[in-house]
């Protein structure tokens, strides 16, 4: 899937427009104690430059990605039903 993103950057907050490209590559289900957790892995591609970068999503909590570091969580992630 294609998506257009603006990236707030510098102290002037300038703002620009680029196009990446998400793609899903897997989903792991891990087993914890309140049951499966899917953890979806993406190849997001930035298409001006041609950087790849790839994210690990749990719900709405990024588990991992260039410049995140998770180290700890309040709750459980949530997930979109329907």
């Amino acid at each position: 899937m294609d998506v257009r993103l603006v990236r707030v950057s510098g102290v002037v907050l300038a703002t620009l427009t680029e196009a990446w490209r998400w793609r899903l590559l897997s989903v792991t289900r891990h087993e914890t104690e309140s049951g499966p957790l899917p953890v979806e892995q993406y190849e997001v591609a930035n298409l001006a430059t041609g950087e790849v970068q790839h994210v690990h999503l749990a719900g709405d909590v990024v588990l991992d990605a260039p410049g995140i570091e998770l180290v700890e969580l309040d709750g459980p992630p949530h997930f979109l039903t329907g």
